[in-house]
């Protein structure tokens, strides 16, 4: 597979609550069945960031983050085939839009 040629995908599962002790989300879970051809990646907390002796000054500090669960396609997309879709649906990229 050449560079650059593997896009993703992604449909969010979505947060329903809070936890009630410290304000983290507490996932939804999985919203149903997975639309054809996705899988659902679970949500889960990692910690973001660093303050070792190689990170960049903008790397820190560490910090916990929490991603919601969400459906990933099963197979690569190419960036080609990600563009036939951008033009025959018209989709504009979150990056595209305006702020």
């Amino acid at each position: 597979m050449a560079a650059g040629a593997l896009l993703c995908t992604l449909v969010t599962g979505g947060c329903d609550r809070r936890d009630g002790t410290d304000g983290r989300l507490i996932p939804a879970g999985r919203p149903g069945e997975a639309p054809p051809g996705m899988v659902w990646i679970p949500g889960g907390e990692f910690v973001m960031g660093s303050d070792g002796v190689h990170a960049a000054p903008t790397e820190g500090p560490p910090h916990p983050v929490f991603v919601d669960g969400f459906f990933m396609d099963i197979h690569t997309v190419t960036n080609a085939e990600f563009r036939a879709f951008v033009e025959a649906a018209g989709y504009v990229t979150v990056a595209e839009r305006a702020p």
